[in-house]
């Protein structure tokens, strides 16, 4: 290459240097991996609704002998809501699915299952009916008179846990029965032996009080059982006198069965969204019970904040 080429080739070289500078100082040299940055807020509002969901959805105790057990299961309930929830209760339909008195019927299925059903909150606490029904029965001989004299009800709390027994009880109604009165009225006693039944005197004086009746439009209320087979029990008697019905955990406040004083929630602390605990189920089979499958009865678990 003679001496002209080699300058024009220098002359490009530095045409492109100097090029380079002014586009450089100019801002306007190409990047290849240009980025930005850019930001939006996001904001949700979450509804407010109390709501719980109970799983399983099906319990079935097969082949309980009675004065047996069936074993306890486990019912797990979650706050699938958007609030805390403070109290959480629960009864079964046993006034529907035992309507009469199946005593004389003599056939399982006049029996509610929901009768039998008790709760268990936590692994330290006791057992407790959902809603029990005891019907009344002929006066049985050589019943005390000492707070019975007067009785218009007589019947047995019949306990199915082993060693299972029956305790009488009473019902003295407070007033004349009419549309107005009856064993839901003011001055109706309820009183419960203390000692299983064995045929005698002794065993046939119930000496318990259930205390003071709360008089509602049904039934008269009972808070007062703090000792025997019935201890921390609520108890209501029918207004004719005709049955009680023997809970824990009802706060349906129609019928009026909130106006225990002994009522209790199945959880003691507050439940947040999205937590979840479990409580116990077991079933209490008395003795004399007619062989074959009782009414079947629908648990229901309600919750408030």
């Amino acid at each position: 290459m003679d001496n002209s080429g080699k300058q024009k080739i220098f002359l490009g070289i530095i045409f492109l240097a100097i090029l380079a500078l002014l586009l450089s100082l100019s801002g306007n040299i190409p990047k290849a991996f240009a980025q930005t940055t850019n930001q939006t807020n996001v904001s949700v509002e979450v509804g407010t609704t109390a709501q719980i969901t109970v799983w399983p959805t099906n319990m079935t105790w097969w082949n309980v002998y009675p004065g047996t057990v069936g074993g306890l299961k486990y019912l797990t309930i979650k706050n699938t809501g958007s609030t805390n929830i403070s109290t959480i209760y629960g009864y079964a339909d046993t006034l529907t699915s035992e309507p009469d008195n199946p005593i004389p019927i003599g056939s399982a299925n006049s029996y509610s299952s929901g009768g039998v059903l008790v709760f268990k909150k936590n692994a330290t606490a006791s057992h407790y009916y959902t809603d029990r029904l005891e019907w009344n029965i002929t006066t049985p001989t050589g019943v005390g008179t000492t707070n019975c004299a007067n009785a218009v009800a007589w019947g047995y709390y019949r306990n199915g846990t082993s060693g299972a027994a029956d305790y009488l009880w009473c019902l003295n109604n407070g007033s004349v029965i009419n549309t107005t009165g009856g064993c839901n009225s003011t001055g109706t006693t309820f009183y419960i032996e203390t000692d299983a039944d064995i045929g005698g005197t002794s065993t046939r004086t119930p000496d318990i009080s259930g205390g003071s009746v709360s008089a509602q439009a049904s039934w008269g209320i009972f808070s007062g059982i703090t000792s025997g087979a019935l201890n921390g029990n609520c108890i209501a008697a029918s207004r004719d006198c005709t049955k009680i019905m023997i809970y824990r955990f009802d706060k349906r406040t129609n019928p009026n069965f909130a106006a225990c004083t002994q009522l209790e929630s199945l959880r003691d602390s507050k439940l947040t969204p999205g937590d979840q605990f479990p409580i116990q189920l077991d079933v209490w089979v008395p003795q004399g019970m007619p062989a074959g499958w009782m009414a079947a009865s629908w648990l229901t678990i309600e919750a408030g904040s």
